[in-house]
């Protein structure tokens, strides 16, 4: 979820309430002022009937040529003192045939012989109804420009706040330690993003020394076990060629084999950490197609015991320009891994077209971990003479060249190595 976005729903939702509890009051206060107002002229007209009425003056009309309409009782008990209520009811409108809310006012008076009156005086008043309506209709409107403000405003405010951190975020996404370095170019007068800034430019300084640093390390390592390596091998070879009993003869071969792995580890190591150092910068034009039927024809003379069948479909041409010793290693690794993993009777389908290949092999039923297969040194399950380098080697020559490799498994049986052009 964006930042703008999680901002967003904390704002809305408070804002929302606000409104309703604003309508809520707004209503009450409305109807409490125009309670007030028609209470006062109330309380004014009652006043005036009950002096006409007391000094004998002529009445006016019940309803006094309005909607106002009043009318005068007398009691059977006198009052223990004048009273006034108020209420709201619904009275018949003459001049509108129907009933109508009003403002009733009850109160009590007495004539100078002691007889009790109460007086009923009405008035009409607003209609609820119609005003909760309007209210709702109202505060709607102003809830969703509410809304819709909020939103204008937090997209442009945080559009223009936060180029800065998605500047940022843009030259991470493109930083890469084996690649040539691209400075931090992020200009803010925002103090937090200038201290973050410096953060991250501190912290991918310092990472980039360490990493080639690890990557100088691994290749001088790499390189210099390869002499006492190499040494090794030929004193063993001489000793091989030496009278040796059977037992001692089966342990020199163990030994050798031991350090044949270790040699081919060695130069694999040492391989990608050329790769990582971009020491193969020479590039050509290379035809995958050409460059896989090569590999598929060498290798299956030596895996033709196994009665694997291949099949090539090359829709259209995948041509670019690349080092052609690292684009021979990738495929070489991608085919071979298709052969040693392989079942007897097996098959291998390999498709090209003009965006990348892909490579597909029967196999064990249960699929690789597709986050680490591509990692150095993983292997699920422990083959004889393998590194478990090949697979990271070309991870990393296609991530050189610009491409992405990828791994899937049907449930089938089947798992495909396919390396893809970036769209």
């Amino acid at each position: 979820m964006k930042l703008s976005t999680n901002i967003l729903q904390r704002i809305v939702l408070p804002a929302t309430m606000l409104v309703a509890i604003w309508t809520v009051g707004f209503y009450f206060a409305i109807l409490d002022e125009v309670n007030d107002e028609v209470d006062d002229a109330l309380e004014e007209y009652s006043e005036t009937i009950s002096r006409r009425y007391l000094a004998g003056e002529p009445m006016a009309d019940a309803t006094n040529g309005t909607n106002n309409s009043y009318h005068i009782e007398p009691l059977d008990t006198m009052p223990v003192a004048p009273t006034l209520s108020y209420s709201n009811e619904d009275i018949w409108i003459e001049s509108k045939s129907e009933m109508e809310p009003a403002r009733v006012l009850r109160t009590t008076f007495v004539d100078m012989e002691g007889r009790g009156y109460l007086l009923t005086v009405m008035t009409p008043t607003i209609e609820k109804k119609d005003l909760k309506e309007a209210l709702l209709l109202w505060s709607s409107l102003l809830c969703l420009s509410l809304v819709v403000l909020v939103l204008i405003v937090i997209a442009i405010a945080f559009h223009r706040s936060l180029r800065p951190l998605y500047r940022l975020l843009d030259w991470l996404d493109r930083s890469r330690f084996d690649s040539s370095h691209e400075p931090l170019d992020n200009p803010t007068n925002i103090s937090e993003f200038a201290r973050l800034n410096e953060a991250v430019d501190r912290y991918d300084s310092q990472n980039r020394i360490i990493y080639q640093r690890q990557s100088e390390f691994i290749g001088n390592a790499s390189h210099e076990l390869q002499t006492p390596l190499a040494i090794c091998s030929n004193r063993l070879d001489l000793l091989a060629e030496t009278p040796l009993s059977e037992s001692q003869l089966a342990e020199v071969l163990k030994v050798q084999s031991t350090l044949s792995h270790l040699s081919r580890l060695n130069q694999s190591l040492l391989l990608l950490t050329k790769i990582d150092n971009h020491q193969f910068p020479a590039t050509e034009q290379v035809d995958v197609g050409q460059l896989i039927r090569r590999k598929l024809e060498e290798l299956q003379e030596i895996y033709s015991g196994r009665g694997i069948t291949v099949e090539v479909q090359e829709s259209r041409k995948w041509q670019f320009a690349a080092n052609g010793t690292l684009m021979d290693i990738a495929v070489t690794n991608l085919v071979k891994n298709a052969f040693v993993h392989n079942r007897p009777q097996g098959r291998i389908e390999v498709r090209i077209d003009d965006k990348g290949l892909s490579i597909t092999n029967t196999g064990d039923a249960t699929p690789l971990d597709g986050e680490r297969v591509f990692s150095r040194f993983y292997q699920p399950h422990k083959r004889e003479g393998s590194t478990g380098l090949g697979l990271a080697i070309v991870a990393s020559i296609s991530q050189r060249n610009g491409h992405t490799i990828s791994y899937d498994y049907t449930p089938e049986g089947l798992h495909t190595f396919s390396i893809r052009e970036n769209q």
